[in-house]
């Protein structure tokens, strides 16, 4: 049998950690933006919603621009390429619900 290395062993957790740590730092990022934009609002429920909606985003597209494979040999500009359209692509999603539901005004 051969050996397996322990990032191998591991790669499931691993994915799992990564998907974690973007949820994570979309969250955070909103908490953030809502926090100092709007500290004195009492309602934050237009930004809530923005957050769960970019968070739903954000774990259906980036695994659909495979950003959770093994990137070994692969060059760093394709990676950077990939991920600035999948980020791009939720920027979008979230500017089209803000179009369709007419919610401009609270961002």
């Amino acid at each position: 049998m051969a050996k397996r290395g322990i990032l191998q062993e591991h790669s499931v957790l691993l994915e799992l950690i990564n998907r974690f740590l973007d949820v994570n730092c979309v969250f955070l990022s909103g908490a953030f933006a809502f926090l100092l934009f709007h500290p004195e609002s009492v309602s934050g429920l237009p930004f809530q919603v923005a957050a769960i909606f970019s968070i739903l985003l954000t774990l259906f597209l980036f695994p659909r621009f495979k950003l959770y494979q093994t990137w070994r040999g692969g060059s760093l500009a394709r990676e950077i390429n990939v991920l600035t359209f999948a980020w791009v692509s939720v920027f979008m999603g979230l500017a089209l619900a803000t179009f369709l539901t007419g919610s401009g005004e609270y961002y």
